[in-house]
Parts: C-alpha cells; structure tokens; sequence
C-alpha cells in the first residue's frame, strides 16, 4: 500500500458525515505545521447542519466536524505531587500552584549552582590572568623549575587553589559537600 491507498482506506472507513473531504496535503516543516484540505463544498455545508447557502460556516463548527478540537474535564484530576504522592486537585489553578511552588525551589537550587559555577570560573580566569601578568613581568620565574616549587611559588603569591577539571565532580551541587561531610560525621558519631 502506498499513501494514496491508505488515504482511500481511511476515506471509505470513515463515518458518512466525513465523506465530504477529497484530499489532503501535509507541507508541515520543522517549525511549522500546514494541512491542505480539499473539500467538496455541498457535503461540507451538510456536514455543518447547514442547508442555506448564504449562511457561512463557522470555525466552531468546523472544528467541531474535523475533530481538532477537544475539551477536556478538569473536575477528576488526580495527579502525582512533589512528594510522588497521589493527590486530588478540585481546580486546574491548584494543580499549577502546586506544581509552581515545587518549580520555584528547584529554580533557586538551579541558580545557586549557575552561581557557584561562575564564581568558580571568574576565580579561575581571573588567576590565569594575573598568572599571565606576573609571568610578563618578570615577578614569577617558571624557567628550569620542578613542579613543586613552582607550586610553592604560586603559593606564596596568594594564588587560588584550584581544582583540575577531570577531578570535579559535575554532580555535586553547591553547599552538598558540607551536607555530606555532616552525614560522615552523624555516621561516625553513631558507630557506623
């Protein structure tokens, strides 16, 4: 079956109030949907309930005959909340206070990270800079010098230590080291 075929399947299935499209070309791109449809006017017109052919068809009744539109109930919506907990909401406006109370923490733990991680970045930049700087103008020598004490010297100028990137770990989220410490230490103090 080629696409043709399959059209002219669902065309003879469908129900008799729907006999009144001919054809239908999809252009639909990565950003935008566009249906052509091709009707015949006459079954269009009776599909709508309309017998008058000055009377216009409406796009309500139009969506309504196409089924693109649907309406769906909001008096049953029983739904996870933050907790992963089955919970009963009356109102749609309670189900999104709900959801955007729970939305609006994880933000702020989102930007307290974006901003741990740019400290950590402007730290680093703002060390290669003066690293640059000091090594220009001839107040830090690394020529014919081991690594120690080229350490030792950077030390000395009051450098940042920092971390390699291979050794940070990417999953830890700002402020969770020192939750993680306070938990080896309740483990510890309990004899684990």
């Amino acid at each position: 079956f080629g696409p043709a075929e399959v059209k002219d399947a669902k065309r003879k299935k469908a129900p008799e109030h729907h006999q009144f499209l001919r054809d239908e070309q999809v252009y639909n791109t990565a950003i935008k949907v566009q249906i052509e449809l091709s009707v015949d006017p006459t079954k269009l017109r009776a599909a709508c309930g309309l017998k008058a052919p000055s009377k216009p068809i409406t796009s309500d009744k139009l969506e309504k005959i196409l089924g693109i539109s649907e309406t769906v109930s909001t008096t049953n919506m029983h739904l996870f909340d933050a907790s992963i907990t089955m919970r009963r909401f009356a109102t749609p406006e309670a189900m999104l206070e709900c959801f955007f109370r729970y939305r609006l923490q994880a933000y702020h733990r989102r930007k307290a990270h974006q901003v741990a991680e740019m400290v950590e970045k402007v730290k680093e930049l703002s060390n290669k800079a003066r690293y640059c700087t000091m090594v220009h103008d001839g107040d830090l020598s690394v020529v014919k010098k081991t690594v120690a004490l080229r350490i030792a010297d950077l030390q000395a100028a009051d450098f940042d230590r920092i971390q390699p990137k291979s050794t940070r770990d990417p999953t830890t989220q700002p402020g969770q080291e020192q939750r993680d410490e306070d938990r080896e230490e309740g483990a510890e103090a309990s004899g684990g």
